[in-house]
């Protein structure tokens, strides 16, 4: 049996005498969608679209782990932007003066998770995450490697799980650093 990381949580057997040979079984899987995306044990990962099992790799992945919201796309490190960047910015500056807070832009970017010491490459120090980007760099479209873009929507529910009727108004498109420090 091919093993699966992470396990697929759910998953039913059954057995079923074959209709033409009675003294045969046919073992039938039923697999549940799931929130995951998940690898075999060779390292693959598979896209089921209608009767194919589609190998999909590197950014067909992390497509996949976006969609499946494993992962958001604000939280990914952008390589080609430091701290000191945001730090000096002047939406960083301008928003620091709005907000009632003495704390250095460093700090204040750390406490807020806009950057991620974890993964800090050492001579460049911690990374900047999208997010960081999208709110405070001067020209956030030169510093990102794909169009990116703030939509907001409003949603009326109570409800955890949302659907495209729960939509009301129309939802607004930011491009460029955020407006409120305008």
């Amino acid at each position: 049996m091919l093993l699966v990381d992470p396990p697929i949580l759910g998953v039913n057997v059954e057995f079923f005498a074959c209709p033409t040979k009675p003294t045969q079984l046919v073992l039938h899987f039923l697999v549940p969608k799931s929130p995951q995306v998940h690898y075999t044990s060779d390292k693959n990962c598979y896209l089921r679209k209608g009767a194919q099992n589609l190998v999909l790799k590197g950014a067909a992945i992390e497509r996949l782990i976006f969609s499946k919201g494993q992962r958001s796309y604000e939280d990914v490190p952008v390589e080609t932007v430091r701290v000191k960047d945001l730090s000096e910015s002047d939406y960083m500056k301008k928003y620091l003066s709005l907000v009632p807070t003495a704390q250095p832009p460093d700090v204040f970017l750390r406490k807020q998770k806009l950057i991620h010491e974890e993964e800090q490459v050492h001579f460049l120090g911690p990374q900047v995450l999208t997010a960081g980007v999208l709110l405070f760099d001067d020209a956030p479209q030169a510093s990102l490697p794909t169009k990116c873009a703030i939509k907001i929507t409003r949603l009326e529910t109570a409800t955890e799980e949302y659907k495209r009727e729960f939509l009301r108004g129309t939802p607004k498109t930011i491009e460029g650093p955020d407006p409120t420090c305008d």
